[in-house]
């Protein structure tokens, strides 16, 4: 089951390989910049959309479509949906026109078409009142009275039929006024009146249409009114045929989760104007009125099918993500300075290892300190330039010794990493000498070469050993260091109270201390002995005579004060013997304990890992190594040749 689980990990984080820092990528100064300036714009820009967002600035994505209805249904509609108003040529409207002329022109009458209750086939026609609007907006014009046809005076509820267009429709029907025809106390006006002081060209007949349509700021339906002229004739009858668009809105919105709204209102209209003479009107209407322009209204057989998708959260994440997308290209010059960055720490590291002779080279090139070797010890100033090369940076001071700049610098580091870069005849020797770091380090940080040089270094390393001590390395290891000081204290503990149980040890460790004693004095002898042999026979081995000569100096002079000081230690010593009380004695015993106790748990690893750390250990080493250096040892010829620090010169 485990491993099941385990291959379903999608989270899992591949292997790295840390840097300095413990930190998985090589950071600089330079991409710390771009990075701030990639921040900063990438958060005014995610505020800004945020701030849009949040104050419904960002359009909605609109689609719509139109279709044949092809349902029966009833809609909801006001009153003030269709007003009408006729203005005459000084401004007056016909109330104002008329009270003043003390005149009728004209008659406006209303009425509401539908199916028959009783024959569905015929169509019955309800007269309803035109009454004054009560829209403050539409104050001087005529509404409809619903009161007739329903139990609202401004509201009722209009049908539509998907076979017979116009079964349910408004018709307004203005009559001229006509005292042969009409009641004579209507007091019309007569033909000539009427032809000269109200059928003129600038006489209006105005329709105001009220819809909806959807403000998508605010997310609410508004009103749109918008103002309709019907032409008139005195030859002809005008029929003006309004069609009403119906919408069905569907609106989607929502923060992360998506909600759904529906709206079906009359969103815009088609008109239609058509002439007929009077004789044709006459027979339609079977009337002997005087029609002067028909106004009908309907439910047009054109739908719109509107879909408004309100961008989520998401969409602003993803618009800034397309942003900040753009602006991580400028992240492609702080990555070459990151790439860069790395190749150098690479050629430091190749310096301090690899090419530690140029590295001991700069180093005394550009005078970093003035301490010359001949004011201490060999040893000394071999340790002193080891831990010196070891601490400082030298890749500044190798920019500075090879004196070429930064821009120079960038120049073949960067063409470095697409081309190959090979020697030219005009390049200075500093570039050169770059160039050749720079390739030898890209050859040493290709994991190609890297594998390759392991693998060899795993044959050689099998070929030097025998099967047995190859068995035997196998069980080579490190302690832990708290845990080896911790097993260090108890042993050291465990020898003092066996001691104190047995004074009878006491002479044994006074035995051990002079026996030691003396195997120093034996090997301090033996060392001379190497070394007047080796003075004869060191020029196969050094070009530098006066070199050789000095180191073989140092080194006697060495052992004659390894000998006075071991002289007065055999002095101590008799005298520890001759008295145990001595404080001297004790100490002298209780550093036998710690050496016991180190040589039992100090192992060959533990103490070449001392070497890189401690500088005092590390010296004594290197000392020890001189001063066996004379022995005829090929390895030991071959580790003096490539030594660094004897040229006797002033250390850098």
């Amino acid at each position: 089951m485990s491993k099941i689980l385990k291959s379903l990990d999608l989270f899992s984080t591949p292997f790295f390989f840390n840097i300095e820092n413990n930190q998985q990528k090589r950071k600089t100064a330079f991409g710390g910049l771009v990075s701030i300036a990639v921040f900063s714009l990438s958060l005014a820009y995610f505020t800004y959309i945020c701030y849009l967002y949040s104050n419904n600035k960002i359009d909605p994505t609109v689609n719509q479509t139109q279709k044949v209805i092809n349902e029966d249904f009833f809609m909801t509609i006001q009153n003030s949906i269709l007003a009408f108003q006729i203005y005459l040529p000084n401004g007056q409207n016909l109330d104002e026109f008329q009270t003043e002329k003390g005149k009728r022109y004209v008659l406006p009458t209303a009425s509401y078409k539908s199916p028959d209750p009783n024959n569905n086939d015929q169509t019955k026609s309800t007269n309803i009142n035109l009454i004054k609007c009560k829209d403050p907006d539409l104050a001087t014009f005529y509404c409809f009275d619903f009161t007739p046809i329903s139990s609202m005076e401004n509201q009722m509820d209009i049908g539509y039929d998907a076979n017979i267009l116009g079964k349910y429709s408004f018709e307004i029907v203005i009559i001229i006024c006509d005292a042969s025809i009409l009641d004579p106390s209507l007091n019309c006006a007569s033909q000539q009146q009427f032809r000269q002081d109200f059928l003129r060209i600038s006489t209006s007949f105005t329709i105001k249409i009220t819809t909806q349509y959807y403000n998508t700021q605010t997310k609410q339906l508004e009103k749109f009114t918008r103002n309709q002229l019907v032409s008139v004739s005195d030859g002809l009858t005008s029929v003006s045929q309004i069609n009403l668009l119906r919408t069905n809105q569907q609106i989607t919105q929502g923060f992360l989760l998506q909600q759904r709204q529906s709206n079906v209102f009359f969103s815009d209209y088609d008109i239609r104007d058509i002439y007929f003479t009077k004789q044709f009107i006459f027979e339609e209407y079977g009337s002997i009125f005087n029609i002067l322009t028909v106004i009908q209204f309907q439910i047009g057989n054109i739908e719109v099918l509107q879909q408004i998708q309100y961008p989520l959260f998401t969409y602003v994440l993803a618009q800034f993500a397309s942003v900040f997308n753009v602006l991580l290209i400028f992240g492609i010059v702080g990555q070459l300075f990151s790439q860069n960055q790395l190749i150098l720490d690479f050629a430091e590291v190749q310096l301090k290892s690899y090419f530690k002779a140029s590295a001991y080279n700069i180093l005394k090139q550009i005078n970093i300190s003035k301490h010359r070797i001949e004011d201490f010890s060999l040893s000394k100033h071999l340790t002193s330039v080891y831990f010196q090369i070891k601490n400082k940076q030298l890749l500044p001071y190798f920019n500075k010794y090879l004196n070429i700049n930064i821009f120079k610098r960038i120049k073949i580091l960067i063409m470095a990493q697409f081309f190959d870069q090979s020697m030219q005849g005009q390049d200075s020797q500093q570039i050169k000498l770059f160039k050749e770091l720079i390739n030898e380090t890209q050859n040493q940080i290709s994991i190609t070469e890297l594998q390759q040089e392991l693998m060899q270094m795993k044959i050689i390393i099998r070929l030097l050993l025998s099967k047995e001590q190859f068995a035997a390395i196998q069980l080579c290891g490190y302690f832990i260091n708290s845990e080896k000081e911790l097993l260090q204290n108890n042993l050291k503990q465990s020898f003092k109270d066996k001691i104190e149980q047995n004074p009878q040890l006491e002479n044994n460790f006074q035995e051990t201390i002079i026996l030691k004693k003396e195997t120093n004095l034996n090997q301090i002898e033996e060392n001379k002995k190497i070394g007047e042999s080796y003075s004869a026979k060191s020029d196969k081995k050094y070009n530098q005579v006066d070199n050789c000569n000095n180191l073989i100096q140092k080194i006697e002079n060495t052992q004659d004060n390894n000998d006075q000081k071991e002289s007065k230690h055999q002095k101590v010593l008799e005298i520890n013997i001759n008295d145990r009380n001595n404080n001297s004695y004790i100490s002298e015993n209780n550093q036998l304990y710690d050496k016991k106790i180190q040589q039992k748990y100090e192992n060959h690893l533990d103490a070449l890992q001392q070497i890189e750390k401690n500088q005092e250990y590390f010296e004594s080493c290197i000392q020890k190594f001189l001063d066996k250096k004379l022995d005829k040892s090929e390895l030991d010829k071959r580790i003096l040749g490539c030594m660094i620090g004897f040229d006797q010169q002033e250390l850098g």
